[in-house]
């Protein structure tokens, strides 16, 4: 008794480095929010975009920013 041959399948070649892929943007992305660079954003704060025209004015333009 034997089995029918069957074709192989080419994603069985990729299916790997899929994983690869995945775990690498889990680790990466874990790391990057576990270093705290999420929290980069809450360092400029938009409240001052609701501020009254009176108020100081944002050089957006300045380096100091970056």
């Amino acid at each position: 008794m034997s089995l029918p041959r069957t074709e192989p399948n080419p994603f069985d070649l990729v299916r790997p480095f899929v994983w690869l892929a995945a775990f690498a943007f889990f680790v990466g992305f874990a790391t990057y929010m576990l270093a705290g660079a999420g929290s980069v954003a809450s360092a400029y704060s938009r409240t001052h975009a609701a501020a009254p025209i009176s108020a100081q004015q944002i050089d957006w333009d300045s380096r100091r920013a970056i």
